[in-house]
Order: structure tokens, then C-alpha cells, then sequence
């Protein structure tokens, strides 16, 4: 199961969910101005990888967050078991920009206007890293979560199923308002056990427990605050949604409950919906997650009963 770094807010900062297992960026205390972010020229500077490179099958896994470890969801470690299903094939994790430009965690003067040109260019080393697998004539499965699964919607929004299938973990089609004008101004969101009442979140007495600046969680804020601005109800209005799977939980503290509006939406539109118990990190058990390679592989016709 999933272990969370700001365990006092639980699924915290609205996407934030860090591995024991990642790769630690150490904050810079001394350099406190955001530097413009550069992107590798080369593509294999823009993913990190586990498995067979000659595999036909590649795992494109977008993490949750923005965090600024790297998360590998897919590995064994990640479940109550060994996810079997995908070790014989290829799995890459692209990096998202807080993971090149390591000025954001400790910069005083990170701007929502960074935070949009930072994310145009996550979305494009994705973009790019899916091309590349593609390019080679591999199948390549997209999965997103959490902060991942909303750059997901924006590729499918901006760049329709350039990978085979893709699979929405945990997120939202059209966050609240308040919360989107709360984290464009740095401050912390989260909802209730229910999914409902989106409350800031105090990060002054939350960093004095957990022991992390106040201003990594305020930059984590505004890195995550372009993405969820978008209306995607309005933006994959007319997008191809059948070769989507998208999965949400009732009792989401990090993006809150979906709405009738955006349950009808993806009940018309996408491949399949999966709404039901658990909380925002609930799909990542050996059976959640063997649910979503079934779907993406096009073994699952249904959706398995809900115990």
C-alpha cells in the first residue's frame, strides 16, 4: 500500500503521495530564487526506466504530487504483493519539472506564472516519452494518478490517444473553485474523509510536526495549481474517451468527491468508470491495480463486483 510523507494531512497538499523507497532531492537552503527551468535535449535524460528496454509492452506511468521524489508505483514494492502482471514488460517513469529544476522547493519567489510555462513542459517531456516508445512500434499504456492522472487528461485534451489506452487514477474533471484559487496563491486544500468541505490547510503547524518547510508544501501548492484549473469537462468534451479507464473513490481527501455532473460525463464517454469504497489511494493493491492492466490490455469487459 501507499505510504504518504505528510502523514498529518493524510492525502495532503491535494496530490502529494512519496514512496519509503524514492529517490530523496535535497532542498538548496541557500539558493532561494527560482531559476527558468531547462529541459534535456536528449530523451533518455527525461524518464527513468525498470525493466526490459526490448519489451514490446512500456508502462508509462505519470505520479502523483507534484512531489519532488521520483515515485515508482509499478514496482513490486508498491503492493501488498508483487505486481506480477507487470514485471515481464518495460516500465518508464517520465520526470515532471520539479524533479529537472531543483530551485522550485526552495525558490521565495515561485510564481503561479512559473508554475504554468513549468507545466506546459511536464506535459511535453510526457508527450515526447510516449512518442519515442511509439515511434519504435511498441504498445505503450499511459497510467496516471493523482496529480499524474490530471497531466493525463490534458495529454488526451491536447494530443488525443497517442498512447493505446490510458487509465484516470484519482482525480477530478472540475475542481471546485475555491480550491483552485487556493492553491494558485500557494495555500493547501484538502477536503474531508467524506470527500466534502474543502478546508485550508494550516502548513505552519504542519511542517513543525512533519519536520518539512512550509515553503516546499507553498510551492507544491502553486506547481500543482495549473493543472487542476482546467475545466476538463469542457476540454474533453469532444475528445475519445473510449480507450480510457477511470477510476475514483468515495472518500477522497486529496481531490474530493466526483460530482453527478462529472459521473454522467465519463459514464457517456469513457471506456470504463470505476467509482466506488476507499480513499485516494486505495487501487494500489495487487487486485486494484491487476483491474487497471486488465482494462488497459483489453481483458476486462466489466467492472468486478465492489465488496
Amino acid at each position: 500500500m501507499k505510504n504518504y510523507l505528510l502523514s498529518a494531512i493524510a492525502v495532503s497538499l491535494l496530490f502529494i503521495s512519496c514512496k519509503k523507497d524514492s529517490t530523496e532531492t535535497t532542498a538548496n537552503e541557500d539558493n532561494a530564487k527560482y531559476i527558468k527551468s531547462v529541459v534535456p535535449d536528449k530523451i533518455d535524460q527525461l524518464y527513468e526506466f525498470r525493466g526490459d528496454k526490448a519489451s514490446d509492452t512500456v508502462w508509462v506511468f505519470l505520479q502523483g504530487g507534484p512531489d519532488f521524489k521520483m515515485n515508482y508505483e509499478l514496482e513490486s514494492e508498491s503492493s501488498d504483493k508483487p505486481y506480477d502482471y507487470f514485471l515481464d514488460d518495460l516500465r518508464v517513469y517520465p520526470y515532471q519539472i520539479q524533479h529537472l529544476n531543483k530551485s522550485i522547493r526552495s525558490a521565495t519567489d515561485f510564481t503561479y506564472e512559473d508554475a504554468i510555462i513549468d507545466t506546459d513542459l511536464s506535459i511535453k517531456i510526457t508527450k515526447d516519452v510516449i512518442m519515442h516508445f511509439k515511434n519504435q512500434n511498441k504498445v505503450v499504456y499511459l497510467i496516471g494518478h493523482s496529480y499524474g492522472a490530471f497531466m493525463t487528461q490534458k495529454i488526451l485534451a491536447d494530443y488525443g490517444n497517442i498512447a493505446d489506452k490510458s487509465a484516470v487514477l484519482n482525480c477530478r474533471l472540475n475542481i471546485e473553485k475555491s480550491v483552485r484559487e487556493g492553491f494558485k496563491m500557494g495555500k493547501v486544500i484538502t477536503y474531508n474523509e467524506n470527500g466534502e468541505n474543502p478546508t485550508e490547510v494550516n502548513l505552519e503547524e504542519t511542517a513543525k510536526k512533519e519536520g518539512f518547510s512550509p515553503l516546499e508544501a507553498k510551492n507544491t501548492a502553486i506547481i500543482g495549481a495549473p493543472i487542476i484549473n482546467f475545466n476538463f469537462l469542457e476540454l474533453l468534451k469532444d475528445a475519445d474517451l473510449s480507450k480510457t479507464f477511470f477510476v475514483g473513490a468515495k472518500n477522497d481527501s486529496a481531490v474530493g468527491d466526483w460530482t453527478t455532473e462529472e459521473l454522467t460525463f465519463l459514464n457517456k464517454k469513457a471506456g470504463m468508470v470505476f467509482f466506488g469504497d476507499g480513499d485516494h489511494s486505495s487501487i494500489f493493491n495487487y487486485d486494484g491495480m491487476k483491474t487497471v492492466h486488465a482494462f488497459l490490455i483489453g481483458k476486462l469487459k466489466t467492472i468486478p463486483p465492489n465488496d
